[in-house]
């Protein structure tokens, strides 16, 4: 990302009047951190939930319909802690970093599942030597090191 660059948050949360959640609670932490902060209101509601009386609207998939992409990809038959944070991380990165949400997706989902390709083989070393099952399912990521800063795009997004 360029020094000077300006950062820009598109957020689609909900809104309440009174209260703090959705984009009430997100916009203002994000301001204080630099971003530029575009929200847009899924629901439009009176307060939260909490409360025992709520009212408002409630906007359905028309109100909201956009791009949709679709990247198909190979099941890895084991979970792994942390991939989730993973995604986060470099989606927020390549979303940043490309003006390209396709090709910030493609990027993403290719480092993460190459990530955890290698996660597993590594795993497979330890199967009967007793490790601890969560040892050896610990993210590869220092090992990965060349795949995050160069992925290769084998899993390819398309725009329905």
């Amino acid at each position: 990302m360029e020094k000077n660059q300006e950062l820009r948050v598109l957020s689609i949360q909900s809104h309440v009047v009174s209260g703090y959640v959705g984009n009430k609670s997100a916009t203002f932490p994000l301001q204080l951190l630099g971003f530029e902060v575009d929200a847009i209101n899924s629901v439009q509601l009176s307060n939260h939930t909490g409360y025992k009386v709520t009212k408002g609207d409630i906007l359905n998939d028309h109100n909201l319909n956009g791009k949709m992409i679709k990247l198909d990809i190979p099941k890895i038959p084991l979970s792994y802690v942390g991939s989730g944070d993973l995604f986060a991380a470099l989606f927020l990165a390549h979303s940043t970093l490309q003006n390209n949400l396709k090709e910030a997706l493609e990027k993403t989902i290719n480092t993460l599942h190459a990530v955890l390709l290698n996660t597993m083989e590594h795993a497979k070393k330890y199967e009967d030597k007793g490790a601890q099952e969560a040892r050896k399912k610990e993210l590869r990521l220092i090992q990965s090191k060349n795949i995050i800063e160069n992925p290769t795009t084998k899993l390819k997004a398309d725009f329905l």
